[in-house]
């Protein structure tokens, strides 16, 4: 499990002043598994090298508005019903959940709280300011770098294509802002800050759109490899063209222009802590809403697949009691983030929760409060459709040269397994019963599909039941498995 780090020891009780300030940075699509880390030396510098890398860090739903209601609430997509990125259930999020979120919890005992940049695919009432943000700075719909408006504290603020108006610099300044007047009024503070990038169309800022310029997207030993073995929407695909790879490069060069931007963010913050003398009570946490894949068996750049490249994300932590340099290899979870800035401020959750603090989890940092380690959790995605009567968007029969469309029979749940002795990716697609299966340990990029072996049937079956009662799953249930389940998969 790497290097040991000391404890954290968040102030539970005593002055205000004595709770740790918290900034949580949320970056859009940006993969683990693709070097995105390259375009970061800030981040390295100051984050990962200066504190804490998760290394066996997910998403447990690879597609932005249910993952990004998972991170706000603690809770799997199939508790907050936000199963996918259209109306109603983007909607629903705003609709139920607002009520009970990392922000209401911490602003209800004595934080000043601070949301900027992407906040849900389906946010379009400016006049509408969540509970529990004491200040808003969030975009209407989806990421975009210029000709966009957001929510002002409730007033609509509209920005065109001017290069004072790439939004990314925007979060940046009003974020500097924001926490220079926090710091100011010496309570604790929590900052959400979710840059759009670099998210499509991945436009970098003008200053370093020279960057990167002669990079091309990884090309490992499934890169554009059509894969017969596979659920019918990768078998349906086959290998890029040139022109169509040329497209996915570029891609992957926006991808990059656009972190460098990130970047900026992740030093500006820090310059302000520094001088401000708040680097010993701040934590700051770094992750992604999911992974991406570009050019992973022929697909051009998305996510809303099972696949590691979509289910990794980075994970940074540095703060207090955080050794630099340290590593945790334990089973973390974007699910983890709520109960892990709600421990570390001293509160307790009014909610069920489905993840648990990594403050717990990891027996490095402590290990008097360490449960069983986590070994499993749930992959679910849910194809879009119109609404509950399951009028479809499409079957998705027919393809743009590998680029994924959501529909309903994209929709699959499984479970991904990791402990010391078994790493494997186990989903079925629930329309078709198509299911795959991999050794990760052996089969790291999901090239060799398992489910067919009648060596593996017994593991098969197991991980089948295991995902179904995954699917109901809410709590400290969601963590552990059943002594049955742990005996059946040989994990003891």
């Amino acid at each position: 499990s790497g290097s040991t780090a000391s404890a954290p020891s968040p102030a539970r009780t005593g002055a205000e002043t004595s709770r740790p300030n918290i900034i949580l940075l949320v970056a859009d699509d940006q993969d683990l598994l693709l070097d995105s880390l390259r375009a970061q030396p800030s981040l390295r510098r100051l984050v990962s090298n200066a504190g804490r890398s998760y290394t066996n860090a997910f998403c447990t739903t690879p597609i932005c508005c249910p993952s990004r209601s998972s991170i706000l609430t603690g809770r799997y997509v199939h508790n907050t019903g936000v199963i996918n990125n259209t109306v109603p259930y983007c909607n629903s999020y705003l609709n139920g959940h607002e009520n009970r979120t990392v922000a209401t919890a911490l602003q209800a005992t004595g934080y000043r709280t601070f949301y900027t940049g992407k906040y849900q695919n389906q946010y379009s009432n400016y006049t509408h300011v969540p509970p529990g943000w004491t200040d808003w700075f969030a975009l209407l719909g989806n990421s975009v770098y210029y000709n966009y408006s957001v929510s002002d504290n409730g007033v609509r603020r509209n920005y065109s294509d001017q290069p004072t108006d790439y939004f990314t610099d925007v979060v940046r300044h009003r974020s500097n802002a924001w926490l220079e007047e926090a710091i100011s009024m010496n309570v604790p503070f929590f900052m959400h800050v979710n840059p759009p990038a670099p998210h499509r169309p991945a436009t970098g800022a003008p200053r370093y759109q020279h960057l990167f310029s002669d990079v091309l997207a990884p090309r490992d030993a499934a890169y554009n490899v059509h894969q017969p073995d596979k659920h019918w929407m990768v078998r349906a695909t086959y290998p890029m063209n040139a022109s169509v790879q040329a497209v996915n490069d570029a891609l992957y060069r926006g991808r990059l222009q656009t972190l460098v931007s990130v970047d900026d963010i992740v030093s500006d913050l820090f310059e302000i802590l520094e001088r401000h003398q708040q680097l010993d009570n701040t934590y700051f946490i770094y992750t992604s809403d999911h992974g991406y894949h570009i050019g992973h068996f022929g697909l051009q750049g998305e996510k809303r697949q099972p696949y590691e490249q979509e289910l990794r994300v980075p994970l940074f932590i540095r703060g207090p009691g955080i050794a630099p340099f340290s590593q945790s290899d334990q089973l973390t979870l974007l699910l983890d983030l709520v109960p892990s800035i709600l421990d570390l401020a001293g509160v307790e959750p009014e909610w069920p929760l489905d993840g648990r603090s990594v403050f717990k989890d990891d027996p490095l940092i402590d290990v008097e409060r360490s449960p069983p380690p986590r070994e499993l959790f749930l992959v679910e995605y849910w194809g879009q459709w119109v609404d509950d009567n399951k009028t479809f968007f499409g079957e998705c029969q027919t393809f743009d040269q590998g680029f994924i469309h959501d529909c309903r029979n994209n929709t699959f749940h499984g479970v991904r397994l990791l402990n010391d002795t078994h790493n494997f990716l186990y989903a079925e697609w629930i329309y078709t019963g198509f299911v795959e299966l991999y050794n990760v340990a052996t089969d790291p990029l999901q090239l060799y599909n398992l489910a067919s072996d009648p060596a593996t049937a017994a593991l098969r079956h197991e991980l089948a039941l295991t995902s179904l009662e995954l699917l109901t799953c809410g709590g400290e249930r969601c963590n552990v498995l059943s002594d049955r389940r742990r005996r059946r998969l040989s994990i003891e």
